[in-house]
C-alpha cells in the first residue's frame, strides 16, 4: 500500500493535480494562504480522506492568528491570508479549524508521527543538528517515521533508530514548476517530484483581484523557486529502510 506524503500546498491547486495516485494521503499542514484556489485544495483532500495536519498558514486563516511571516512576504501573506477566508466556503473553513495539530498514526506496521514544523511551534525551522533531531525524535517515542515540513526542502535523517523526513512542498517549491512528495511503500521512503503547470498557477493568482504588488510576491514563490528563511541546505534524499 503506497502512502502519498506532501506538505506546504499553499492553494497550488495545479501542483496539487500534478501528484501520483496513492492509497493514502499524508498532509503535514499549510494547505492554504500565497496560492488562489484554497477551495480546490481542501476538497482535492477531502475527497481522498487525507490525514492532514494544522500549519501555521491553515492556523492563521482559520483562527485568525497573526504567525510570523518571512520579511520579504509580510504583506503578502497578510493579504493572503484574509483572502484565503474570504474564498473559503463554510465548510472547508471548518474543516480548517478542525485540523489537529499533530497526528501519530500505524500504516502497515510503520508508525508515524506528522508534525508540521516542531512540536508545539508551528514557526521554527528544524536544523539537522544533532540536538534538533534528538529533540524531535524523543517528542515522538512511539513513531518509527516522523515527517515534518516547513521548510520547503525535501530531506530526510536518522536519529536515535528513527527516521525524519521532510516531503517538501507541493506548491511552493525551492526548484519552480515541480511539486514535491514522498512516498511510504512497505516499510521503503522514497522521494520525487512532478511537473505542473506553473502559468496555470500564475494566471490564477492574477484573477484574484489583490493588488499587484501583492500577487507579484506571491508568484516570485512560483517562478523563482521559495527560499525561507533557514540555514538549512537541501540534503542528499534516497530510499532507506523505514
Amino acid at each position: 500500500m503506497t502512502t502519498l506524503i506532501i506538505a506546504d500546498i499553499h492553494a497550488n491547486a495545479a501542483a496539487l493535480a500534478a501528484l501520483p495516485p496513492a492509497h493514502k494521503i499524508i498532509c503535514a499542514g499549510d494547505v492554504v494562504t500565497f496560492g488562489a484556489e484554497p477551495n480546490i485544495c481542501i476538497d482535492w483532500l477531502r475527497q481522498r480522506d487525507a490525514l492532514c495536519i494544522r500549519g501555521e498558514e491553515d492556523d492563521a486563516v482559520a483562527h485568525e492568528r497573526a504567525h510570523a511571516l518571512p520579511q520579504r512576504l509580510a504583506a503578502a501573506g497578510i493579504a493572503s491570508r484574509s483572502y484565503m477566508r474570504s474564498q473559503l466556503t463554510p465548510d472547508n473553513l471548518a474543516w480548517l479549524a478542525n485540523l489537529p495539530p499533530e497526528i501519530h498514526v500505524a500504516i502497515e506496521g510503520c508508525r508515524v508521527g506528522v508534525v508540521h514544523a516542531y512540536p508545539g511551534d508551528y514557526n521554527r525551522y528544524l536544523l539537522p543538528t544533532d540536538e534538533e533531531l534528538e529533540r524531535i525524535t524523543r517528542a515522538f517515542p512511539l513513531a518509527d517515521v516522523i515527517v515534518t515540513a516547513h521548510t520547503h526542502r525535501q530531506g530526510i535523517w536518522h536519529c536515535r533508530g528513527k527516521v525524519v523526513i521532510n516531503p517538501g512542498s507541493v506548491g511552493q517549491n525551492a526548484s519552480p514548476g515541480l511539486a514535491a512528495y514522498a512516498l511510504l511503500d512497505r516499510g521503503r521512503i522514497s522521494f520525487g517530484t512532478a511537473r505542473y503547470d506553473v502559468d496555470f498557477a500564475v494566471d490564477s493568482i492574477r484573477r484574484t483581484g489583490l493588488p499587484p504588488e501583492i500577487q507579484d510576491a506571491c508568484i516570485r514563490e512560483l517562478t523563482e523557486g521559495s527560499m525561507r528563511p533557514s540555514s538549512r541546505l537541501p540534503w542528499p534524499v534516497h530510499s532507506v529502510p523505514a
